[in-house]
């Protein structure tokens, strides 16, 4: 809820639902994050966002 009050507030808009990273370290946290930085890398030099 907060990340949706300073997206609002900043007048940006979601592009992806926020990732939940909960409990301990897990080395799977490190595909989900690259995944979607992939994503949204290739999201901006496609001018999407």
């Amino acid at each position: 809820r907060g990340i949706e009050t300073i997206t609002t507030g900043l007048r940006w808009r979601a592009v992806n639902e926020p990732v939940l990273l909960k409990g301990e370290w897990q080395e799977g946290f490190v595909g989900e994050v690259e995944e979607l930085g992939m994503l949204m890398a290739a999201g901006l030099e496609a001018g999407v966002f």
